[in-house]
């Protein structure tokens, strides 16, 4: 007797907004010395955001860490240079169970500064992302928006 195929339910995705509580922003530069690296220079700078979730209402609460670290290589990344057609699944994946929650992203090197100066000023308060619903309390989300204000009617 042939088995018979289980139908996946495609889910439709949805947003993820947290309320920013706190930020810090982190800095390395230095001489590189990795085996694996061609440039002479070494260099990290990353933001790291504190925040809770303010939507969806049945995770609404939960605390998560995003960690967005600058990668000059973000546009042209090893796969694409490989293979013109490769396409990323996801900006970052959200984990977000009870408690300890975190999202990590790459982002391009040149958008730190202008990030971390409006993190710095108070201009983003809200940052949403949007994915699919999680699945073992984990989402790949496809984009991340920082705003200033959020109507959560408007979800």
């Amino acid at each position: 007797m042939a088995k018979r195929a289980r139908k996946v339910r495609q889910s439709l995705p949805e947003h993820f907004i947290f309320e920013i509580t706190d930020f810090a922003p982190k800095y390395t530069f230095g001489v590189n010395h990795f085996r694996y690296r061609d440039e002479p220079w070494w260099e990290h700078i990353e933001v790291e955001v504190a925040t809770a979730c303010i939507f969806p209402p049945k995770v609404a609460g939960r605390p998560a860490l995003f960690k967005l670290v600058g990668q000059r290589d973000v546009w042209t990344p090893f796969e694409w240079q490989q293979d013109k057609n490769w396409r990323p699944l996801c900006v970052g994946v959200l984990e977000l169970p009870p408690s300890g929650g975190r999202f990590y992203a790459s982002i391009p090197n040149d958008s730190m500064t202008p990030l971390s100066a409006a993190l710095a000023q108070g201009l983003f308060r809200y940052a949403l992302l949007y994915g699919p619903p999680l699945s073992r309390g984990k989402s790949p989300c496809q984009s991340i928006d920082f705003k200033q204000s959020v109507d959560l009617e408007d979800y």
